[in-house]
């Protein structure tokens, strides 16, 4: 009799041990679905792919008459709908821009463009400053030449 009841048991435990196994496979996620909400691939470009909004032409450098600079990024693992500001600065006189601002979720391309202004770009440095959530996470710097 106590064959039979060390026997049961055994079974009983075994058939917990694969419920449980089970339950962390269904239940819990892998750790590639919890990354975090992150912005790569960076970029200044000329133009954008209309339809996946990917940079065309990146340069760092642009003509004085350039109508519109994109600045391109990818937004990666946004579960819900995150801000993403991009303020622009004229670096060499410390002027201010203007800042955009979109709300996104997913994976994809997002872009963002400052136009040219009326008597063309004045030569000199300028940032793009990226916020994520109300976070400063990246700067990237472009210059206009003649």
């Amino acid at each position: 009799m106590k064959n039979k009841k060390f026997t049961i048991t055994l079974v009983t435990l075994g058939a917990v041990a694969i419920v449980l196994a089970l339950l962390i496979i269904f239940l819990i996620k892998p750790s590639s679905c919890n990354k975090a909400t992150s912005l790569s691939e960076v970029a200044f470009a000329s133009a954008v792919d209309e339809a996946t909004r990917k940079p065309v032409s990146t340069s760092s450098e642009f003509k004085s008459d350039q109508e519109k600079i994109y600045l391109t990024l990818k937004i990666e693992n946004a579960k819900t709908e995150v801000k993403v500001v991009v303020k622009w600065l004229f670096v060499t006189s410390n002027f201010p821009l203007g800042e955009k601002e979109v709300a996104a979720s997913g994976s994809r391309y997002l872009d963002f463009y400052i136009g040219k202004p009326n008597g063309g770009w004045p030569m000199g440095s300028y940032r793009a400053d990226i916020y994520l959530g109300g976070v400063l996470v990246n700067s990237g710097e472009f210059k206009i030449i003649k």
